[in-house]
């Protein structure tokens, strides 16, 4: 009768040994595969972003989306530099909570789009489209700040506001930023920069998902995109304005709706 030989405490040291080599192997590798299946999906959802612009322009006479400056003055709040209408910072109490469901550019789209899930980026904690929730950013993807700032209360009763940008404007569109991340979120680097005098910002090459004015969408580095930025309490990045910058009061500046892009 054969007698089944028990594996002696070496044999499964040795092999404890090799599953812990192996998974510190493979543990790795599983997790870049799960980020850069997050990002392909967040490169998706701003390309059905970019879609779903061109389908609004279609319906406004190739006009971008605009704030509605009525309801930004009268919003609790009020949203007086856009920055609700543009899915930049949360909803903090019901009455603005209405205001992102009916007025955001995220409402504008919405017939054109039919998903709010659009709108968050799986890598982005934050972020809560579907439902609109209280103190939750309605969205991982910003509209460009200039496209609308001159609908924005605060430059009402001067001569920057009422701007308007139709798609005409944009002689290259394929290489022009309409919809941007808020942060980068599938390649959140930092480093020293120069512009911030040696403190730390946003590395220069980590990556924003983007939303073109052709539709398409790519991951394109900071540095590629957008301009610098000295401002000591920022991230060392402008993504308000064009890559080239401003000349004066910029959203009626000869460079709004140059590329972004060499």
């Amino acid at each position: 009768m054969n007698q089944r030989r028990a594996f002696t405490l070496i044999e499964l040291l040795v092999v404890i040994a090799i599953i812990a080599i192996l998974a510190a192997i493979l543990f790795p590798v599983f997790a870049q595969a799960k980020a850069a299946a997050k990002a392909t999906a967040s490169l998706s959802n701003c390309k059905q972003i970019g879609t779903g612009s061109q389908l609004y322009l279609g319906d406004s006479d190739d006009v971008y989306p605009i704030a509605d400056t009525f309801a930004a003055q009268n919003v609790p709040g009020p949203d007086d530099f856009a920055l609700l209408y543009l899915g930049r910072i949360p909803a903090d109490n019901p009455g603005r909570i209405d205001y992102v469901k009916t007025k955001s550019v995220q409402a504008q789209l919405y017939p054109y789009m039919k998903s709010n899930a659009l709108w968050k980026d799986p890598n982005d904690p934050d972020a809560m489209p579907d439902p609109v929730t209280l103190n939750k950013r309605v969205t991982s993807y910003s509209y460009r700040f200039y496209m609308t700032v001159g609908f924005a209360p605060f430059v009402q009763g001067d001569g920057r506001a009422r701007q308007a940008y139709n798609a005409s404007r944009f002689q290259q569109p394929a290489n022009s930023i309409v919809f941007h991340d808020v942060f980068p979120w599938s390649d959140f680097r930092f480093e020293n920069l120069p512009q911030l005098n040696g403190a730390r910002g946003w590395a220069s090459g980590a990556k924003m998902t983007c939303a073109m004015g052709d539709s398409h969408a790519k991951r394109l580095p900071l540095s590629k995109a957008f301009m610098q930025s000295n401002d000591p309490g920022g991230n060392g990045w402008d993504y308000n304005w064009p890559r080239l910058g401003t000349t004066g009061d910029g959203w009626n500046n000869s460079l709004a709706g140059e590329p972004d892009l060499d």
